[in-house]
């Protein structure tokens, strides 16, 4: 089921998630009220606790409400409440709804009762009675790091949604499955690896983790991949999650990369272009919404729709150009893109336009010639300016010399940063160590020639890789810059 948190604000989200199933005369949240809770009736008399409306930092929930037993507690009973630090739940619960906890910022531990069947507490911590699904971290525990026991299987639904301190969480060999949002907004979460048995990673499991640096993955599980820190499906064809966190400021779709899932950039805040190679076919639901750096993207010409929310509220994009092959534009794909000011459309047969695909209203769009009547009945609205010719060219990538302000390692010293490798005086190299700074440097495209630098160094120094190499800094800035044809870019 789509979770629909790629809404950039709170209320349009809170209105899209699953809502809580009452008796047919319930009346909002809790058809009836006893203290500091708002409760409903369960078929068997038992009661559902829907909600919890007190102040208290320590809560106990209580076994019975008004002499009826408690057995359940309900999606969002604790939503917000930011001054809750423990919640102690009882022997009678048999049943916790999805994000119980949610928004309990202060929430430094859960506990339960031992002699309850169907839950469990460690280290503060919710789990199901055998603890093999991890249900709730409490997210705001003084811990930076977090080892995930070795019992769990399951990382459950929103489970570290809302983080707060963790830094580094370990997740074990034993875990098949992350659930939808399991660690969405993990604000200081820094680094992850997925380990070799996960199976199955839901939906929004990395969204909104705005220091995530690399998304690792166990070369040996057979279902997902990671390219430079980012992941992927194990056969490359699909990026699901980008790590958000990344300093990079231009980022290119690897070659093979089929589909750029939903809400795979959602929230990047430090990308200001992204190119992507022809094998592109599909701009999933959400895939960029709220870049808020985004100022050019440049759409491959073999993709054929754009999905709704694609681009939402990507307040610096400026102009963007629609291939010929697009077929479709999603709803609200554009819009609130403050700064477009331009679209420029080449294809003669206008693709499906959804309702509000693009705002605001000032944004001029470009089309073939012969193709503005057909264009305005596209788009359906008398509003936008539509002029037949070419738009503004869009923003082309920066030029690869900028590779020469990067932090190419150099025996006992690195360059400063912002100086160009031009001299001809030779300087003694480790290639290893070139090697790993090249598929590291963040703001430019030098991964993508390692392997043809290795071909090269190494057959022009007949050495083997890991021996010091002597070359000057205009060699390096030539294979750098150098691979002419530009094949490897």
């Amino acid at each position: 089921m789509r979770i629909v948190a790629l809404f950039i604000t709170f209320t349009m989200a809170f209105a899209l998630l699953p809502t809580v199933t009452l008796p047919a005369n319930a009346l909002g949240s809790g058809e009836y009220t006893s203290g500091d809770y708002g409760y409903s009736i369960n078929k068997d008399g038992t009661v559902a606790i829907d909600q919890y409306f007190g102040s208290d930092e320590n809560v106990i929930i209580p076994e019975t409400l008004d002499g009826k037993r408690v057995t359940s507690m309900e999606y969002y009973v604790f939503m917000s409440c930011e001054g809750v630090k423990t919640v102690t739940i009882p022997e009678s619960i048999k049943s916790i709804g999805i994000y119980a906890f949610g928004g309990c910022y202060s929430l430094t531990d859960i506990y339960v009762d031992e002699n309850n069947l169907y839950y469990s507490s460690v280290d503060g911590n919710l789990f199901n009675k055998k603890r093999t699904t991890l249900i709730n971290y409490a997210s705001a525990n003084s811990r930076t790091a977090y080892s995930i026991p070795e019992s769990v299987t399951e990382i459950g639904v929103s489970a570290f949604q809302g983080s707060r301190i963790l830094t580094e969480i370990t997740i074990p060999e034993s875990v098949t499955e992350i659930g939808v949002s399991a660690f969405r907004g993990s604000r200081n979460l820094t680094e992850i690896t997925i380990p070799v048995g996960v199976k199955d990673i839901g939906y929004d499991a990395f969204t909104h983790c705005r220091r995530l640096t690399a998304i690792n993955v166990d070369e040996k599980n057979p279902y997902y991949s990671s390219v430079d820190g980012n992941l992927f499906n194990k056969e490359k064809t699909r990026i699901i999650q980008y790590a958000i966190g990344n300093s990079r400021t231009v980022y290119s779709i690897p070659g093979g990369v089929e589909i750029i899932g939903e809400g795979s950039f959602l929230a990047c805040d430090n990308l200001i272009l992204v190119t992507m190679s022809n094998s592109v076919t599909s701009i999933e639901y959400g895939a960029f919404s709220d870049c808020d750096a985004l100022e050019s993207i440049i759409i491959s010409e073999s993709v054929t729709s754009i999905g709704d929310y694609s681009f939402f509220h990507c307040k610096s994009l400026i102009s963007i150009t629609i291939p010929e092959s697009v077929k479709e534009i999603g709803v609200y794909s554009f819009y609130n893109c403050r700064s477009l000011s331009a679209m420029t459309f080449k294809s003669k047969a206008p693709p499906v336009f959804e309702i509000l695909s693009f705002m605001p209203i000032s944004v001029i769009i470009y089309v073939p010639v012969g193709t503005k009547e057909a264009y305005e009945a596209a788009v359906r609205i008398k509003e936008y300016t539509i002029i037949e010719g070419e738009g503004p060219k869009p923003k082309p990538p920066p030029p690869t010399v900028t590779c020469g302000s990067c932090n190419i390692c150099k025996s006992g010293k690195p360059p400063v940063k912002g100086q160009i490798l031009g001299n001809s005086e030779p300087q003694i190299f480790d290639f290893t160590e070139i090697l790993q700074y090249l598929v590291y440097i963040p703001d430019c495209h030098i991964y993508k020639c390692v392997s043809a630098l290795n071909a090269a160094i190494l057959s022009k120094e007949g050495k083997a890789a890991g021996e010091p190499t002597i070359f000057c800094g205009v060699e390096i800035l030539q294979y750098l810059v150098g691979l002419t044809d530009g094949k490897d870019w």
